[in-house]
């Protein structure tokens, strides 16, 4: 019994430190939320949060036709490779669908690792922009794991998700912007990726897979794995990088480098819950390597390229081999390279003294919003030029358009049928 006694009373002190530890990444996801949202005031890219207009109107794609009558935001559950998966279509201030309005950009914003759909769009003041550009946004969610909501993280191949685990999130992407061009006049040549810390992540991921759709990616703090696949088609991109990041560094981390930092920074959570005599074991030189052993238990140790990694894999996606076109502005220094034949450009943005997604602000100089829509507006879909099939001939009969064989195509213009284009 007194074995039962003091088992039942380990069971619960463990329980209540992990409420502790709860709360506290709680409070401090919350105080980074409150950090996001200064930072957009303060540099005029968002204005103090008012209710929200209308509220989500919810379809049902799976079932029934989805319709969307006015502006507004949607939002929509479908399934997608046996999992419940979500996202909200922002429809922009004066679109109207019985008018044939004309073709609006359509924005895909992913969220970062522990956010949510509706946060990040609370949090990241696109929709003002949207709506004076005339453009709709998609804001999808990533897969909570574990059922935990602040574990929400997008598949990348970085290390963000649990060890042997998958889903697939480029799938979803895909049927999302299917439904919501089924829905709104989408403009196909302006279908953009723009991704924060994880969600940048998922931008370069869905990029190289989905380069038949998407014109161009907004990267901010994100990095790419190394794992990505390389696309078929040039694609545009900008990715902001900042010098104080410590969570995605400039320069990159390694899996060792990863699983230093976390452990440093899970002795400093172990050590600030529990009882003395815990606090006491973990300060110890048993408990020293605790954070470490935590990591290599849970597998969680995520790795990332330097930026120049992903500069340099998209310069070569996109045929690029001339030097960059380097503009200085006080802390922003920025390198443009562009495929003179295409048009499709990759920017890197380095801004001195910023950390990760932005949350200690940019220099005064840099407006964040307005230079990530600048250049998704500056890059439209290239499509490569396509070759004519050999040996054969296109001929015209009013609307129609035949490819025919040129013999084939003699014959039917003899008796009158064709006429060449």
């Amino acid at each position: 019994m007194d074995f039962q006694r003091s088992f039942n009373t380990f069971v619960k002190n463990l329980e209540q430190d992990c409420h502790n530890l709860q709360q506290w990444y709680h409070d401090k996801t919350s105080k980074n939320h409150a950090r996001v949202e200064k930072f957009e005031v303060d540099h005029g890219l968002k204005t103090p949060p008012n209710p929200h207009p209308l509220p989500y109107i919810e379809l049902h794609g799976d079932q029934t036709k989805m319709s969307i009558a006015r502006p507004g935001d949607y939002s929509e559950t479908i399934t997608v490779d046996g999992r419940q998966r979500h996202f909200i279509l922002h429809v922009p201030k004066g679109y109207d669908p019985s008018r044939n309005s004309q073709p609006v950009p359509l924005i895909v914003a992913l969220h970062g690792f522990t956010q949510s759909a509706a946060e990040f769009q609370n949090e990241a003041g696109l929709d003002a922009y949207a709506d004076a550009k005339h453009a709709a946004i998609l804001y999808p969610d990533a897969t909570q794991w574990l059922g935990i909501d602040i574990a929400a993280a997008w598949y990348t191949g970085n290390g963000l998700t649990p060890r042997g685990a998958k889903v697939d999130d480029v799938g979803f992407l895909r049927r999302a912007i299917g439904l919501a061009e089924s829905q709104i006049n989408v403009n196909k040549s302006r279908v953009d990726l723009l991704g924060v810390s994880n969600g940048g992540m998922m931008a370069y991921k869905a990029a190289c897979e989905m380069s038949d759709t998407v014109a161009a990616v907004v990267d901010v703090s994100g990095a790419m794995s190394g794992e990505e696949t390389r696309p078929k088609n040039p694609i545009s991109v900008m990715n902001v990088v900042g010098t104080n990041d410590q969570i995605v560094p400039l320069a990159g981390r390694t899996k060792e480098q990863e699983e230093k930092a976390i452990s440093e920074e899970m002795q400093g959570i172990l050590t600030g819950v529990g009882s003395p005599r815990w606090k006491k074991f973990v300060e110890s030189n048993r408990g020293k390597d605790l954070g470490l052993f935590i990591v290599e238990q849970s597998h969680f140790a995520p790795t990332f390229k330097p930026v120049s990694y992903a500069t340099d894999f998209w310069k070569k996606t996109d045929g690029i081999t001339g030097p960059p076109i380097e503009r200085k502005n006080g802390k922003v220094l920025t390198d443009y390279y562009q495929n003179p034949k295409t048009g499709v450009g990759v920017e890197q943005v380095v801004l001195t003294g910023m950390d990760h997604a932005a949350l200690g602000g940019v220099p005064n100089n840099y407006k964040l919003n307005d230079e990530a829509w600048a250049f998704l507006a500056a890059h439209p879909k290239y499509y490569p030029p396509t070759k004519p099939a050999k040996d054969s001939h296109h001929m015209s009969h009013g609307n129609k358009v035949y490819k025919l064989n040129r013999a084939g195509a003699m014959k039917k213009y003899l008796r009158g049928e064709l006429a060449p284009e």
